[in-house]
């Protein structure tokens, strides 16, 4: 049974926890939109997988690729809203929802707007749900599996 100390620094840690979780996700929405490929990879962990519709990516190759579509764009920006987070001891799960908001050079091409909801956790369950699981290795929070676009888009809209 936990006493009083041992309950109050364990409500500390989950606080500390879920901090860090949330300074993890605002890193991957700002890394983005800066395209700050430092920033972006210091998310993840090394093995993880970035899955974006029906491409599964390695850390490194999703960067390229996220940066190459964003290239063409005159500005994007990653709106992170509500956040729940569970902890599980060292493993978390959580469900983000995001907003995203593109706009390209030539005014023709409507603007872009979607928003999506992450399901995130660290057991890969291979029914199409976004898994992302935030795990903590040596004190600090890092994605094992990241597939925002394969959560499905809650709604989707280009317009001029």
């Amino acid at each position: 049974m936990l006493n009083e100390s041992d309950s109050i620094s364990a409500d500390v840690q989950a606080l500390v926890d879920r901090s860090a979780i949330t300074d993890c996700l605002h890193r991957y929405a700002r890394g983005m939109d800066r395209h700050d490929r430092e920033m972006v990879r210091s998310v993840y962990h090394d093995d993880a997988i970035d899955v974006h519709g029906s491409q599964a990516f390695g850390v490194e190759n999703f960067i390229d690729w996220a940066f190459a579509y964003h290239a063409e764009q005159l500005h994007h920006q990653h709106y992170l809203t509500n956040i729940t987070i569970e902890l599980d001891g060292d493993t978390a799960h959580s469900e983000t929802y995001y907003l995203f908001v593109g706009r390209y050079p030539d005014r023709e091409t409507p603007l872009t707007l979607a928003g999506v909801m992450w399901i995130d956790s660290s057991a890969g369950h291979g029914n199409g749900q976004s898994r992302k699981g935030c795990a903590r290795p040596n004190g600090g929070r890092r994605l094992r599996r990241s597939s925002p676009t394969a959560a499905r888009p809650r709604w989707y809209r280009r317009s001029s």
